[in-house]
């Protein structure tokens, strides 16, 4: 297959495309917008960095001719939107070139993205970190007016795909938007590194690595803390913040545990990159999470809570017993490489583009 990948969301893409490489496939990973806060590339940037009218003009220009450099594809998956023109004005007007080439058209449930937004369960789920997010993060204030409101537009297109995959109960309502496609349930992928040492006596090391303090509950982390702090001093405790992705995976390597996110039914990647580095993990593992694959009883994160004493309660049980520390980071790795290595998730991937699909319908969308 020929394939493009559109966009970016923590390395889920740019993992995807490293398992898809592997199986023999072709891949392009292209991004609407320059190289995000932390540094990660793709193969080919579509937009023009820069303000100004000019620039603006420059980006509508640009973009649609560098994509269509690309040429034919057999299948464009995207996230975070589903578009690869980054400017107001052309948002969608992609799709009809895909459609033409008969390319099937694939979307992931995953972000804050029109679509795949927890809020729009709300009232309904038990956990969402929409709340943390609008009081605490710049994105949460533009959330309703810039995220929410293309709502309507979006709708306009979502007869264009084909196939809709949700990694994990939080997105899952994704794919009820999408009247003709089939829906998918696949976990993130993860590219395994070698796991890193980890130490056992003496002080253990916490670490935290918000990307957004609001979304990921970093004020009832820091309150859990606050509770331990008061009763012991055998850990120590680092946030890892505004880091490129490289430099975030180096100190994440001297850590023992990683409390991630706390608002969540499931965990992210960045919790993921840290069982794949041998390290404990504290985040999202409900029971919704547990049950929404087959064998997501596997999973080894220890279900963090919204309530700081709960939190703390389950981190303090975790630093009083080394043996599970050690057991939980050893299943951590193989529960790794079993479920979400990027190979093995990438499989998932090309069998769910290579089943039958309905017939097309009418270019004109």
């Amino acid at each position: 297959m020929r394939i493009l990948l559109v966009n970016e969301a923590s390395g889920v893409q740019s993992s995807l495309a490293a398992g898809l490489r592997e199986l023999g496939h072709e891949v392009v990973h292209a991004v609407p917008h320059g190289v995000s806060r932390q540094l990660r590339r793709a193969d080919v940037m579509l937009g023009v960095e820069g303000s100004g009218p000019l620039k603006a003009v420059e980006r509508m220009i640009a973009a649609p001719m560098r994509l269509r450099r690309l040429g034919h594809f057999d299948v464009v998956h995207f996230v975070l939107g589903i578009t690869a023109l980054a400017s107001r004005w052309q948002r969608h007007r992609d799709l009809p070139r895909f459609l033409r080439q008969h390319a099937l058209i694939s979307y992931t449930g995953l972000g804050c993205d029109e679509i795949a937004l927890l809020r729009v369960r709300e009232g309904v789920q038990a956990r969402s970190p929409c709340a943390g997010c609008e009081a605490l993060d710049d994105i949460g204030a533009i959330c309703r007016s810039q995220i929410l409101s293309r709502r309507p537009a979006t709708a306009l297109v979502a007869t264009a795909v084909d196939v809709c995959i949700t990694p994990m109960p939080d997105y899952d309502h994704a794919a009820a938007f999408f009247p003709n496609a089939r829906a998918f349930r696949i976990p993130l992928p993860v590219r395994v590194p070698k796991p890193s040492a980890a130490r056992r006596d003496g002080l253990l090391r916490l670490a935290h690595a918000p990307s957004r303090r609001g979304f990921k509950g970093t004020d009832v982390i820091l309150a859990a803390i606050k509770i331990l702090r008061a009763s012991r001093d055998d850990f120590e405790f680092n946030i890892l913040e505004n880091l490129p992705h490289d430099k975030f995976l180096k100190r994440l390597a001297d850590a023992d545990m990683l409390i991630d996110q706390v608002h969540s039914f499931g965990a992210g990647m960045a919790a993921l990159e840290a069982l794949a580095q041998g390290k404990v993990v504290v985040s999202g593992n409900a029971q919704e999470m547990r049950a929404y694959f087959a064998w997501g009883a596997e999973n080894p994160i220890v279900d963090a809570s919204a309530e700081p004493v709960t939190l703390a309660a389950r981190i303090a049980a975790l630093l009083d017993d080394p043996l599970q520390l050690a057991a939980r980071a050893d299943d951590g790795v193989s529960y790794i490489r079993r479920r979400h290595d990027a190979v093995v998730v990438a499989s998932q991937y090309v069998e769910a583009w290579s089943m039958p699909r309905p017939a097309r319908r009418s270019d004109s969308t």
